[in-house]
This record gives C-alpha cells, sequence and structure tokens, in this order.
C-alpha cells in the first residue's frame, strides 16, 4: 500500500504537465485554485525521483523512469509550446514579416469566398471552431455563436455568408499554417483582422488595411494604447478579454514605437 501512495504525487505532477499542453491558462486556473494540492504534489515527486536514483527496488526503478518521462514532458514543453504563449510587439513583428504574404492570401481567398458584403469572425481552439459570428448581405447585426453552439451549426452558419465546407476547411488549414486562430472581414472588404495569440484571456490580433489608412486613422491608432502602428497598412491590437489591461504594456508599446516608426 505504502509503494502505491508514494505514485500518487507523480500521477498528480503528470497530470498538471499534460494540462498545460491542452491549455496553458486552464491549467495556471486550475493550479491556482488547488495550490494547496498541486504544490506540495510537485514538491514530493521531485524529492521521490531524485531517491529512485538508487534503483533499490522495482518499485524505485518505476518511479524513476516515470519521473523521467515527466522530465522529458516538461523539457517539450519548453521547447515546443511554451514559445506560444507568449507575446508582445516584437515577435508580432517578426511573425508578420515571415507571414506577410501568406497572410495576404488568406485575407484575398477568405474574401473572394464569402458572399457579396457578407462578412465572418471565427475562431479555432483545439481544432474546433470556438467562435462564428455570421453577418449576410442582408443583415445589420451579427449573428454570434461560440465554442459547442458555434461547432454544432458551422454548416447552416458558413451557408448563410456563401462558404462550402470545402473553403471553410481551407480557411482553417490556411490559419494553422500561418500559426494563427482566427479571422475577421468586414463587409466592404477595406480592412481584415487576423487573430494571431491568445495568452490566458487577452487576444493579439493584426488589423490588415488593403490601402493605406486614412490620416485619422493614423492619428487614432497612435493615440489609442490598445493598438500599435506598424505601417500603413498594418496595426498590431490587444484585447484583454473580461479581465486585466486592455491595453498593451506602456513600456512596451513606447519602446517598439521608439525604436519602429510607422511611417
Amino acid at each position: 500500500m505504502k509503494n502505491v501512495l508514494k505514485f500518487i504525487p507523480l500521477l498528480i505532477t503528470t497530470i498538471v504537465i499534460l494540462l498545460f499542453f491542452y491549455d496553458d491558462f486552464i491549467a495556471f486556473m486550475l493550479c491556482f485554485a488547488s495550490f494547496f494540492i498541486v504544490i506540495p504534489a510537485i514538491v514530493i515527486s521531485i524529492i521521490l525521483f531524485i531517491k529512485s536514483f538508487s534503483f533499490s527496488s522495482t518499485s524505485w526503478k518505476v518511479y524513476f523512469a516515470w519521473g523521467l518521462v515527466d522530465v522529458l514532458l516538461v523539457v517539450g514543453y519548453n521547447i515546443f509550446v511554451a514559445p506560444d504563449t507568449v507575446c508582445n510587439p516584437d515577435i508580432m513583428a517578426e511573425h508578420y514579416e515571415k507571414n506577410a504574404v501568406k497572410m495576404k492570401e488568406l485575407i484575398q481567398y477568405t474574401n473572394q469566398a464569402l458572399d457579396d458584403s457578407a462578412a465572418i469572425w471565427l475562431e479555432f481552439e483545439h481544432g474546433d471552431i470556438s467562435i462564428f459570428h455570421v453577418s449576410s448581405k442582408r443583415d445589420s447585426l451579427w449573428s454570434s455563436h461560440w465554442n459547442e453552439d458555434a461547432e454544432d451549426k458551422k454548416d447552416s452558419l458558413r451557408a448563410v455568408v456563401g462558404l462550402t465546407s470545402d473553403e471553410l476547411e481551407e480557411i482553417q488549414d490556411r490559419l494553422d499554417e500561418l500559426g494563427c486562430i482566427g479571422i475577421s472581414t468586414k463587409k466592404d472588404r477595406a480592412s481584415c483582422v487576423i487573430y494571431f495569440r491568445r495568452v490566458g484571456m487577452g487576444m493579439y490580433s493584426y488589423i490588415l488595411y488593403d490601402e493605406p489608412m486614412s490620416e485619422e486613422n493614423k492619428e487614432y491608432y497612435m493615440e489609442d494604447p490598445a493598438y500599435i502602428p506598424y505601417s500603413e497598412t498594418v496595426v498590431f491590437e490587444y484585447g484583454g478579454g473580461a479581465i486585466g489591461l486592455q491595453v498593451f504594456p506602456r513600456d512596451q508599446r513606447d519602446s517598439f514605437l521608439s525604436a519602429h516608426k510607422p511611417w
């Protein structure tokens, strides 16, 4: 019984690590809510893993092997997953420069696939549709759908704006290739938003204009700390969600704009 009990902390630790692979925000919130269980479990796991180096029994050998797997998972997370859980203006600029052409091609493809004067707001999470808002040529307002409702009704929603099943799948594939999670179009096709990355509840996005912005828009984006103008046709946007800052951190914004003049 004692040998079985000592595996419980390691099991908890493994579950926590896998949760971070699935969704770091959910994992963090669950760890925060149950820190009185998670923290001791992790500490005990580390201690027992070190003790398992003795290989003095079969159970210690199993514990060592299991602990080694957890160590490899942590390393894998930090190499392959963690870089996608942070963001700042410099990361956005680097990503845009690498993918500018493909972003433009995605916008062109999406606008051509949609009916005239139709618009969508589409976002994916873990391979499923998490947001699917639609507005047809005749609509003055959005028809809004989230999570299961969006996924369950995707066929009827895409039909509202003239998308075929293949076109919807193609948009998703292109977003995956871009390393982005969503797109929002406008009825007049003057601009488009590509959703780059969620960090916690915050969203980092690109606003991409088809033509150079007006002087009025330039002034607006320069003054509003939720935006960072990058060029005459590109603006970085940050939305903080329900809680937290609704703007870029001031030091990040000021530093970036001092080093990069948008026009």
